[in-house]
Formats: C-alpha cells, structure tokens, sequence
C-alpha cells in the first residue's frame, strides 16, 4: 500500500510541482483508506 502511494506520489510530484506537504496529505488519504 505504501509502496503504491510512493510510486504514484514520486511522478505526481516530479510533474505537478507538489509541495512535500501535498505529498504528505496524499499519503494520508491513501493510507485511511485502507
């Protein structure tokens, strides 16, 4: 699960320019919906 939300925050934020903080909340809204 951490792993899927790694891969897809890495490009995301290499692409669109998202502040660590973005990438953070990303993480977390993955990681409840588990």
């Amino acid at each position: 699960m951490i792993a899927a939300a790694f891969a897809f925050d890495v490009p995301a934020a290499l692409g669109g320019g998202l502040t660590k903080r973005d990438i953070r909340n990303g993480h977390a809204a993955l990681l409840s919906q588990r």
